[in-house]
């Protein structure tokens, strides 16, 4: 018999440059999975590492050594 399983890999999302103020950038990433037939899956997403209650934030640890957050969403 084949073991029930999936695999999942989650491509990098890449912002490139991104302004100071007031700043905004659109960008797209895949998240695939693959699972043997048969094998039914869900995908979620949490808040992330640096959530502020439900608002999603990326980090950037060593600006001028102090931590600043860009808020984020996903739809």
């Amino acid at each position: 018999a084949v073991p029930r399983s999936c695999n999942v890999v989650a491509l990098p999302m890449m912002f490139g440059t991104i302004a100071t103020r007031n700043p905004r950038a659109d960008a797209q990433a895949s998240v695939i999975v693959s699972c043997t037939p048969g094998v039914a899956f869900t995908v979620t997403m949490n808040d992330g590492l640096h959530p502020l209650g439900t608002q999603r934030r990326m980090e950037n640890p060593d600006v001028n050594g102090a931590r600043e957050y860009l808020t984020y969403e996903i739809y």
